[in-house]
């Protein structure tokens, strides 16, 4: 990723005469003329067309900062811009009426640009700053980075190591600087040399014991010719012995050896099954307290009719009572005030019950995507009318079974008494029975 050329200004809203357009060029200020307006914009020429992957924007003063591109031949005609960075929040509004953290730096990388923009290439950036909670302050920018996917190579062969963020400057490591000098590198050395001197030790041990092994083979050629069967017979015997013993245990070790987790199969944890409970339509968003951010009319007016339908009160702005906020996009003020304590969800929520007639779990609808990976305590709830007629049958059903109980047990009692009838028959005494 590599800085972009800043070719000209190509056009701008308004310029104070102590900090023009052009000082974008050279990372200086931007500041708008006078005070009272709403919006502010600059437009910036590129040297040449280029795929944007990273923008560094620093405040001066603005509440909200959004960023458009355009090709060149279609810079004249403003619906032919594209927004690649949508609008992002540098100050509160509070911060923007006591003119605190008037000069906030962010840095937007690729995955927080657009993404159908970011893959085509563009001539012409549009920044728009917008100070709507103060009419009585100059601002713009402090400085702007744009940043390319296309790499530069120097013609030294070297690739220059940055040296600025805007306008902050890195300071330049001295040539005298040994970079094999660190704590790793030094531990790694040492480390090494121990390992060397390691060496040598062992391998004379080995080389004694093959000596040793040796020696003893010589003195048993050395010996009497007698006492060379007993010998022979000795080492036979203690090599099958030994070999037995190792064959003994190899099998005992193999028959303890366990069970490669392989061969064992694996068992699936069941997924627990989501309950489902019903209640009637108007009431399937009951408990639902809610407000909406990031949509205009009409498409606001149906979601808060709809939402309302099915039991849901809705709130225009946040407060500690609201559970939900219904987002279109992030960084809006909205979003920045609920995020960790509150459910921000997708208008798609609200339009899926509305349709399925049923209250869907709002993880599967959460504006972040991290957080739909996170476990779901929340169970479906369907429409009333759509109650399957077997579960209303399922009481009288169980209620039957209970009542044939009594009658079941009544006959086993029966068949038990007339066993013990005849076990009495047959161990009676020949004297207590009557003649032949």
């Amino acid at each position: 990723m590599s800085r972009t050329t800043l070719k000209s200004i190509y056009s701008f809203s308004s310029e104070d005469s102590a900090f023009p357009a052009s000082n974008l060029l050279k990372n200086l200020k931007w500041r708008s003329q006078g005070v009272g307006q709403e919006t502010e914009y600059v437009t910036i020429e590129l040297e040449k067309p280029t795929r944007i992957n990273g923008i560094d924007l620093g405040n001066e003063s603005s509440c909200f900062i959004s960023v458009f591109v355009v090709r060149r031949g279609q810079e004249m005609i403003p619906e032919k811009y594209q927004e690649i960075l949508l609008s992002a929040s540098f100050m509160t509004p509070i911060e923007c009426r006591a003119m605190e953290n008037t000069n906030h730096v962010r840095c937007f990388s690729q995955t927080a640009l657009v993404e159908n923009v970011v893959k085509e290439k563009w001539d012409f950036v549009k920044i728009v700053c917008s100070q709507p909670f103060n009419a009585h302050v100059q601002y713009g920018l402090s400085f702007v980075t744009i940043y390319s996917a296309e790499e530069e190579v120097p013609d030294s062969g070297k690739l220059e190591k940055t040296s600025s963020l805007g306008k902050f400057l890195f300071r330049n490591e001295s040539p005298d600087s040994d970079e094999k000098c660190g704590l790793f590198l030094k531990w790694k050395e040492s480390r090494r040399k121990s390992e060397q001197s390691e060496q040598p030790s062992t391998s004379t041990s080995s080389a004694a014991h093959v000596l040793a092994i040796q020696g003893s083979g010589e003195d048993l050629q050395d010996g009497d010719s007698s006492q060379k069967p007993k010998k022979a017979d000795r080492l036979r015997k203690n090599r099958i012995v030994h070999d037995s013993e190792d064959s003994d245990d190899d099998g005992r070790t193999s028959a303890k050896k366990p069970r490669r987790s392989e061969d064992v199969p694996k068992i699936k944890p069941k997924k627990p099954e989501k309950r489902i409970s019903y209640q009637p339509f108007s009431k399937l968003l009951n408990g639902v307290i809610f407000t909406i951010s990031g949509i205009e009319n009409p498409e606001r007016e149906d979601l808060r009719k709809k939402a309302s339908a099915m039991g849901a009160r809705y709130r225009p702005v946040w407060s500690s009572s609201c559970t939900h906020l219904i987002c279109a996009f992030k960084n809006t003020p909205k979003y920045h005030q609920v995020k960790g304590s509150g459910k921000i969800v997708q208008k798609d929520w609200i339009l899926d019950c509305y349709s399925e007639r049923i209250r869907f779990p709002w993880r599967h609808y959460a504006l972040d995507r991290s957080e739909r990976n996170e476990s779901d305590s929340e169970d479906e709830v369907h429409d009333e009318a759509r109650r399957p007629p077997d579960q209303a049958q399922g009481s009288s059903s169980r209620n039957r079974i209970v009542d044939s109980g009594s009658d079941t047990e009544d006959e086993i009692q029966k068949i038990l008494a007339e066993k013990d009838a005849e076990k009495n028959i047959y161990n009676k005494d020949t004297d207590e029975e009557g003649p032949s």
